[in-house]
């Protein structure tokens, strides 16, 4: 179904649609206590940049001429989205990247 998704974002396939942007509040819930608890890093001793709902990261995309994919695969676009100072919700760890 996730792959069902992402063609449906790059128009490829009539998949049932993403829940909108506003419905990630609980995603957004989590990232914050994740940050406030201080789970700044994972397991193996990487850093935990960010919890990013994936319908906000889409919209976002979106509203740029891009794809989620398009985000996924090119670093710089990650790097401008969590850079964003309105999306400073999303992230985890607050230092530079």
């Amino acid at each position: 179904m996730l792959f069902q998704r992402l063609a449906r974002l790059q128009g490829r396939v009539d998949a049932p649609a993403w829940p909108a942007a506003d419905d990630v509040s609980d995603a957004v819930a989590h990232a914050q206590a994740l940050h406030k608890e201080g789970f700044h890093q994972t397991g193996m001793g990487d850093k935990h940049v960010a919890s990013i709902p994936i319908p906000l990261l889409a919209e976002w995309a979106q509203k740029r001429g891009k794809t989620f994919a398009d985000v996924m695969q090119d670093d710089s676009l990650m790097k401008a989205f969590l850079e964003d100072p309105d999306n400073s919700f999303c992230r985890v760890w607050k230092g530079k990247l």
